[in-house]
């Protein structure tokens, strides 16, 4: 039976995504009861109730779906929305229920839910050595939008912090989000600016929230007086060992120093709550923001691919 995921789901699904997810596991760290705390609040009667009234004024924020089989979690799958993309995430089928179509029937209701909510394109990422993954997305239609690469600042002191180039970095307003978005647009491929594009929230997400659901976030921009041409947000999860940092958004005009400072500024704010080990996902391949995380202490860690379908062709 296909459903929504319910809370007493939570210790089932929390156990099969360190068995689906090893790579992800080792390179954020769950940690298992806030993981799980936080999993039972969010999926709370009347938090599902709020999520189904936006779905009817197509708003629709996040859909948690499950496979039981004889009550038992068999598969599941969270689906989320952007502008103009469902996008898939966490599709796993537990080692036991597996070659039975269940991966299948979950992108299927992801396409219908998809569709529903009125977005053209579904969406999702997929470890690049993830060999049957890759095979059931391509049979079900699925093309290569983006290459991308995890890096990982492994444990270790927060980066020097040069004086002068510090003076470039300041916090980030949200009115910043205006001078930022261009900036970011600017730098997607004409494909990926079609399916994901740039959007003011981006720049904001994480701000906010119920109390207990959210991380601690801030985020920094290089203004050397002209207003903002670089941006980096960071994140300490509740959930995870390991903190987040947004890639790195830099302007050409960003010197290269600048673009150090910005991101040990964030670093030095991660260490600064504890946090020693830090991730993030970046474009592949040589670019401004991988140098300036080179140059603070990252190393290229997992190839990922971003895929995607267009919702106006018939389901391979």
């Amino acid at each position: 039976m296909l459903r929504d995921l319910r809370g007493a789901d939570v210790d089932r699904f929390y156990g099969m995504l360190l068995r689906c997810f090893p790579e992800e596991a080792r390179l954020v760290g769950f940690r298992s009861e806030p993981y799980r705390r936080v999993a039972r609040r969010l999926l709370r009667w009347d938090l599902r109730l709020l999520l189904r009234l936006l779905e009817r004024v197509h708003r629709p924020v996040v859909k948690a779906l499950a496979v039981d089989v004889d009550g038992t979690l068999a598969a599941a799958v969270i689906l989320s929305f952007s502008a103009r993309a469902g996008f898939v995430s966490t599709l796993m089928v537990d080692a036991p229920f597996r070659r039975r179509g269940y991966a299948r029937a979950l992108m299927d209701r992801c396409r219908a839910e998809t569709l529903r909510a009125r977005r053209p394109y579904l969406a999702l990422e997929v470890f690049s050595d993830n060999a049957p993954a890759r095979a059931l997305y391509a049979n079900l239609g699925y093309r290569p939008l983006r290459a991308q690469s995890y890096y990982l600042r492994p444990e270790g002191p927060p980066p020097a912090l040069d004086a002068g180039a510090s003076r470039v970095v300041r916090p980030f307003l949200r009115r910043d989000s205006a001078a930022l978005l261009p900036i970011a647009a600017g730098q997607l491929a004409p494909a990926v600016a079609e399916v994901l594009p740039a959007t003011r929230g981006q720049f904001v997400a994480g701000e906010g929230g119920p109390r207990g659901f959210r991380s601690e976030s801030q985020a920094w921009v290089v203004d050397a007086g002209a207003g903002p041409a670089g941006f980096v947000r960071a994140t300490v999860p509740a959930v995870t060992e390991a903190a987040n940092l947004s890639s790195p958004l830099l302007a050409p005009s960003v010197p290269e120093g600048s673009a150090r400072a910005l991101v040990a500024t964030a670093v030095a704010w991660i260490a600064s709550r504890a946090r020693v080990r830090v991730v993030t996902l970046v474009p592949r391949g040589e670019s401004a923001a991988a140098r300036a995380l080179t140059e603070v202490g990252f190393h290229e860690e997992l190839a990922v691919e971003t895929l995607y379908a267009p919702l106006d062709a018939p389901a391979a």
